[in-house]
């Protein structure tokens, strides 16, 4: 006898509750899988019968799949929801071998959020490699374009060696935005940990009153590394806190990281629609970060070369390091509304303006424990400017005495190799060899 003519009450019920679940998803199988332009949806993925669009890919995949895609235009976004596991392995979206996928937002319409051409929202064990992202924009406030963007909480996602340019907001106030990799910790206390973006290049950006790069909100144990960022219309790499990201105060703030080995060139907000003639775009920057190291980068032609600072009233940058960098033909170096920072084992170069440290607002006990550095500038020493708590100091030894920093520093030639054609290796006889110290 059927369950229907035996207990009607319990069928209606069943039904009640199957109606109201949500499909369960169906992941493939663990494997390589391929995406090309001339696949099909409703092929099985293989080399021979590709996918068509990297949508089905994503929502298809699960632990242990790899997608290779093949090259060629795709004009679509792509959400990523779907996540590795540490015991069945990663999520991997990639460029088949030797070809270059480009994901083109040319005629896509960015919509009244914040949208990458590729997202990810709430993934772990996640790697997305190997493809050029470019022309998505937008001339209007409401909608912020990215090349990537993450979001939510997750861990362990890794973003390398993508091409990112021409992602652009067209408003001409300071209302626009756009990204071209944007890190975004939304959720709390569950945290965007042990994330990756090394070796991407990100290049002819108009991001309006926002950044090249970035992680902000409640993001912590990331590293950002080997990235080219340049020629672009604001700050180039940062590390944000206390924008109310996060729902959590407690979690809303970019920590733990490291930002290394990249290259920041050509970085400028003048005549950016957001700053008009205001040059104030950073190469790298620390806005209310913590516990963060800046190490080993080459940062040269930006507004400022290296900030640390914060825009939040009352609120601190802290345990900053930032050492063993090259800085070049910058405006300035800053640090603002900091306590417990360190700037130690860097070249600076300064550009004609002479200046080489700013650290003129809202002073605190502690802001920047500085040393072993080596300066120099073509106007001389007696030229060189050092501003420390509201006060301008001629010379080293004039801003060493006053703020007890660089007792060990030199005003000195470095003797690069041939810093004209952008060979800055030490000479032989460089007197900046062996100076600086261990940590």
């Amino acid at each position: 006898m059927s369950v229907a003519c035996r207990y009607p009450a319990l069928l209606a019920t069943l039904f009640t509750l199957c109606a109201s679940a949500p499909a369960l998803a169906s992941h493939i199988a663990a494997g390589t899988y391929y995406v090309a332009t001339n696949g099909s949806d409703s092929n099985p993925g293989t080399l021979a019968q590709p996918w068509k669009t990297l949508q089905k890919a994503a929502t298809s995949a699960g632990p242990g799949v790899t997608v290779q895609v093949r090259g060629g235009v795709y004009n679509e976004r792509v959400n990523i929801k779907a996540s590795g596991s540490a015991t069945a392995g990663y999520f991997v979206l990639q460029n088949y071998p030797g070809e270059t996928p480009v994901l083109d937002g040319s005629n896509l319409t960015a919509p009244a959020s914040t949208t990458g051409l590729v997202t990810l929202t709430d993934t772990s064990y996640v790697k997305v490699m190997g493809f050029e992202l470019r022309n998505y924009s937008t001339s209007k406030s409401s909608a912020t374009p990215a090349g990537i963007l993450i979001e939510g909480a997750g861990t362990y996602i890794e973003i390398r060696n993508n091409y990112v340019h021409h992602i652009s907001t067209e408003v001409k106030s300071s209302a626009g935005n756009a990204f071209g990799i944007a890190v975004y910790g939304s959720k709390a206390p569950a945290s965007i940990n042990h994330l990756t973006l090394d070796g991407n290049h990100l290049t002819n950006l108009k991001t309006g009153s926002s950044e090249s790069m970035v992680v902000n909100g409640n993001v912590e144990n990331f590293v950002i590394s080997h990235n080219r960022v340049h020629d672009n219309n604001n700050i180039g790499i940062d590390a944000i806190g206390y924008e109310g990201t996060s729902p959590n105060p407690s979690y809303d703030r970019a920590r733990n990281g490291i930002i290394s080995d990249n290259l920041v060139y050509n970085i400028s907000s003048k005549g950016n629609p957001a700053y008009g003639n205001d040059m104030s775009a950073d190469g790298i920057y620390v806005d209310g970060g913590s516990n963060i190291t800046i190490e080993r980068n080459t940062v040269h032609h930006v507004d400022i070369g290296i900030e640390a600072a914060s825009e939040h009233k009352g609120k601190l940058t802290d345990y900053i390091t930032i050492r063993n960098n090259l800085i070049y033909q910058n405006n300035t170096v800053g640090m603002y509304y900091s306590t417990n920072n360190q700037f130690s084992n860097n070249i600076v170069v300064a550009s004609r303006q002479g200046r080489f440290l700013s650290a003129a607002s809202r002073p605190t006990t502690s802001p920047l424990a500085m040393n072993n550095n080596v300066y120099f500038s073509p106007l001389g020493l007696a030229q060189g400017t050092w501003q420390w708590k509201g006060a301008d100091y001629k010379g080293l030894s004039a801003f060493s005495k006053a703020s007890g920093n660089d007792g060990q520093s030199q005003f000195v030639d470095p003797l690069f190799v041939d810093a004209a054609k952008g060979n800055f290796a030490l000479s032989p006889n460089s007197p900046a060899k062996g100076k600086g110290a261990s940590f």
